[in-house]
């Protein structure tokens, strides 16, 4: 009996705050996008819906490729404490009824950044988190957010829902361009058409780089990509030179971002990839980056240079196992250096 009597007091007192405090206001100001979250050390693409509130506080909702579900909210001051976890009620209103009230724990990943893993379906009981008008966080050390979701969030969950079977669409023609390239790769000839008489400009970039190669392929064509590749190998690292189709217009740094995301899909268990800003490099525009890759029990670092001249891309990988990937770097910017060089 006294648990029913507190369970009205707490609906009541909570009502009684949402007319006095009401949402807070940008309500319909949600935006979304596709980028990468770190979870775990791992960067996993997801899909996020995000809206700024007027009172500085961002909340974000994110679901991923396995229909895993984040909130994130993002505070204008450093109010949390970095690794520290906190009790939370979340509370969901629909008009004309009492609120649902789950309790849940959030995680302080940065000192103004709270995450609270979420199952709609489980804490919902079914429900559909769109039918919901309202989303209010009691906890942080007492203190309380009060969110009006507004008009436009069943709309934009339903445009996340479209997000979401994008990015599976990407991964799955991923995979099958990855399936497609190893099929053809027993059969060399059918893939690759040697053309000795042309001259290997990679070459001498490596010798002007000063870097002790052991062994290094003719320029030879991938038909199945269109793209010419030289291969060549130190005693600790294999490198890989290719060209990419690349149009003028087009943005080295949204392309990286491609291209590693495809690469990345080859490591198994997980792989973590930082890109640098961009830099040029006389007439060249240059863009460094590094995938950490997991795959089948074994770690690996490839340091990457994209290196573009107009409408031309070339793309050096660099690969060393994971206690050697400063070769794999050291490699990679000795060969910037080379760039260097040239453009002078």
């Amino acid at each position: 009996m006294m648990s029913k009597i507190f369970n009205q007091n707490i609906i009541l007192l909570f009502c009684i705050l949402t007319i006095l405090v009401g949402g807070t206001q940008s309500a319909n100001a949600w935006s979304i996008e596709a980028y990468l979250f770190d979870d775990n050390d791992v960067r996993v693409p997801y899909c996020s819906v995000q809206n700024k509130y007027d009172q500085g506080v961002t909340v974000f909702y994110a679901k991923d490729l396995r229909q895993t579900e984040k909130f994130l909210f993002g505070f204008r001051l450093d109010i949390l404490e970095r690794g520290k976890d906190y009790p939370v009620t979340l509370a969901f209103e629909k008009k004309g009824q009492p609120p649902l009230f789950v309790e849940m724990k959030g995680t302080a990943l940065q000192n103004d950044l709270l995450k609270i893993d979420f199952n709609s379906d489980d804490v919902l009981k079914g429900d559909n988190l769109g039918n919901f008008q309202r989303l209010t966080v009691i906890g942080m050390d007492k203190s309380m957010l009060n969110l009006n979701l507004g008009e436009k969030w069943p709309a934009i969950l339903e445009e996340m829902g479209l997000c979401v079977a994008d990015l599976a669409d990407q991964k799955i023609a991923a995979l099958d361009r990855v399936a497609e390239v190893e099929t053809q790769k027993k059969d060399k000839n059918a893939v690759f058409t040697k053309q000795d008489s042309d001259p290997n400009p990679i070459k001498d970039l490596l010798y002007l780089a000063k870097i002790p190669f052991s062994e290094i392929s003719d320029v030879v064509r991938d038909e199945a990509t269109d793209t010419d590749i030289v291969t060549w190998q130190s005693d600790t690292v294999i490198g890989v030179v290719r060209d990419l189709p690349f149009k003028p217009s087009q943005d080295i740094r949204r392309k990286a971002e491609s291209f590693i995301f495809e690469v990345g899909q080859l490591c198994s268990n997980g792989y973590v990839n930082d890109i640098h800003a961009t830099e040029k490099v006389g007439d060249l525009e240059t863009l460094r980056a590094e995938l950490a890759c997991s795959h089948a029990g074994k770690q690996s670092v490839t340091s990457i240079l994209f290196v573009r001249n107009e409408g031309d891309l070339l793309i050096f990988l660099n690969e060393a196992s994971a206690d050697l990937g400063a070769d794999a770097i050291k490699a990679r910017n000795d060969i910037l250096k080379a760039f260097r060089k040239l453009s002078l």
